[in-house]
């Protein structure tokens, strides 16, 4: 699977995972530890950085829009939360990367 359609998933699959955002309970874990566990998830499996921070920045678009269709408040809340979410993302992928390169650098 080349990696344009592994973002157009991962950015459908952010719409749905956008929607989870709206359970108050959820909210603070799924914003904060899920594009950590998603992007080091990703580094695991050997896919690229690109596909989750799609998920996570269309996670929060999707945000976005519920809240300004519905609540007409929070708008830059959201669009910064999307960046940070793209960011957490990769930053969870490259921390796992780095770990897996200096695994296999030091067992060489």
């Amino acid at each position: 699977m080349t990696t344009r359609n592994q973002i157009i998933i991962a950015a459908v699959l952010g719409q749905l995972v956008g929607l989870l955002g709206y359970i108050d309970p959820l909210f603070i874990v799924l914003v904060f530890a899920g594009p950590l566990v998603v992007g080091a998830l990703a580094a695991a499996r050997g896919l690229g950085p690109w596909p989750a921070a799609a998920l996570w920045a269309s996670a929060g678009l999707n945000m976005l829009w519920m809240d300004w269709v519905f609540a007409q408040e929070d708008r830059v809340f959201h669009l910064v939360l999307s960046v940070l979410m793209a960011l957490l993302a990769l930053a969870g992928w490259g921390i796992v990367r780095a770990f897996t390169r200096r695994r296999a650098s030091s067992a060489a």
